[in-house]
């Protein structure tokens, strides 16, 4: 698989399960459902290291922001060459290793909802299961009416609510892991991160 078509798959994947696996959460499970929205609700800002790995096994490192609503971006470390930035309300996919672009709505990625003005969960966004165990929040999550696709989880931390890591499952069960680290919130970020330009002209910006 070249490399383009792992980040694509890794990323882009759907949140979608068979509709019928909607669940009927206990009181218990709302509640935490209900400080994951809230928490989300306060967040700002978001900046971290990130660690990938993907259904073989591979590593790959890289920097995450994200500034709600609305705005992210995905840099991944070499030698992977790889840049998402969402501005507009679309992503924007770069590879360097093919020189290629695609644009994809953001609404139409794992963290679409992440990025949302008002991330509840209800419409749009279903839960098929939430479990709090181990400290953690885990809510794994698709879109309603795409029965043919794959699902995310979401992961935080219980006490106090942040965000961890995230798995996304394709259709065929298999998975691929992101988890954060260096996570820092509400913390002021240099909007040229959010402003696609393409790296072929222009360079990446200096990170520190």
């Amino acid at each position: 698989m070249t490399s383009r078509r792992l980040f694509l798959s890794t990323i882009l994947a759907g949140l979608t399960v068979p509709a019928l696996a909607r669940a009927a959460l206990s009181g218990a499970q709302q509640a935490a459902v209900d400080r994951v929205t809230d928490w989300m609700k306060g967040l700002k800002t978001l900046s971290a290291t990130f660690v990938q790995i993907a259904p073989s096994g591979a590593l790959t490192t890289g920097r995450l922001w994200i500034q709600r609503p609305g705005e992210m971006r995905m840099q991944y470390d070499p030698p992977a060459n790889i840049l998402l930035v969402t501005t507009d309300w679309r992503l924007v996919f770069y590879d360097g290793t093919t020189k290629q672009v695609n644009y994809i709505p953001v609404a139409q990625t794992p963290l679409g909802f992440l990025l949302a003005r008002n991330p509840d969960f209800g419409d749009e966004v279903l839960i098929r299961d939430v479990e709090v165990t181990g400290g953690e929040i885990r809510i794994t999550a698709f879109s309603k009416g795409n029965e043919d696709q794959g699902s995310v989880q979401l992961v935080f931390a219980e006490k106090p609510v942040e965000l961890r890591r995230w798995t996304v499952f394709d259709p065929g069960g298999t998975k691929t892991v992101v988890t954060l680290s260096d996570v820092r919130t509400n913390q002021d970020i240099d909007q040229e991160l959010f402003v696609w330009r393409d790296p072929q002209l222009f360079g990446y910006p200096d990170l520190d």
